[in-house]
């Protein structure tokens, strides 16, 4: 998938942040506004949690494996969207 989660995060920020905004478009949901109602119904209260057990149980060094995992998962839920 050729690590689409750090080649495209200058045009995601900039996307978020509205540059390709037309405020003529039909339509009432703006880039930003999608991008928030899909973060939250991705990450959800069970991954939130997970990391909490997950460092009670394995320590600190469990977090530098949920950081590899996320960055393997970013590019995933990019290419099913």
């Amino acid at each position: 998938m050729g690590f689409i989660n750090f080649r495209g995060f200058k045009h995601a920020i900039l996307v978020t942040m509205g540059r390709y905004d037309d405020p003529t478009d039909a339509g009432e949901v703006s880039h930003f506004q999608a991008l928030t109602a899909a973060l939250s119904a991705t990450v959800g209260l069970g991954n939130i949690a997970g990391v909490a057990i997950a460092v009670g149980a394995g320590g600190p060094g469990a977090t530098f494996w949920m950081i590899i995992a996320g960055l393997l998962g970013m590019t995933s839920k990019f290419a099913e969207c």
